[in-house]
């Protein structure tokens, strides 16, 4: 993709860059999923109570700004990946990192589901 939008095209390069921006972003998710596993593991809330739980009032609003913290980041680590390691100009970075993004979250919901 990288060479069809005229940028350089280094894999090992940009698969280092995403590397340590899906790790910096995974950290908004660190503190909630393992209060969500102690939970689960030890028998003390369901799935079913967990949910209803985080889907309406102040909760439901840390669930949401976690999540939206998380894509943000990746987003914004997959478009700088674009930009600086395959010399992309920022518009084309910016539709390279969003692409990127998608297929990323396209096979960590296949992995994951």
């Amino acid at each position: 993709m990288s060479k069809a939008l005229g940028g350089s095209g280094n894999f090992d390069m940009l698969l280092g860059s995403l590397g340590v921006g899906i790790s910096i972003s995974a950290l908004f998710t660190l503190i909630p999923d393992l209060i969500q596993g102690i939970l689960f593991s030890i028998g003390l809330i369901g799935q079913t109570e967990y949910l209803d739980i985080t889907s309406t009032g102040l909760l439901s609003i840390v669930v949401i700004t976690y999540l939206a913290g998380y894509t943000m980041t990746n987003i914004i680590f997959f478009r700088a990946g674009a930009h600086h390691v395959m010399g992309l100009s920022s518009t084309k970075s910016i539709f390279a990192g969003f692409l990127g993004f998608l297929s990323y979250f396209a096979l960590l919901f296949t992995y994951t589901r």
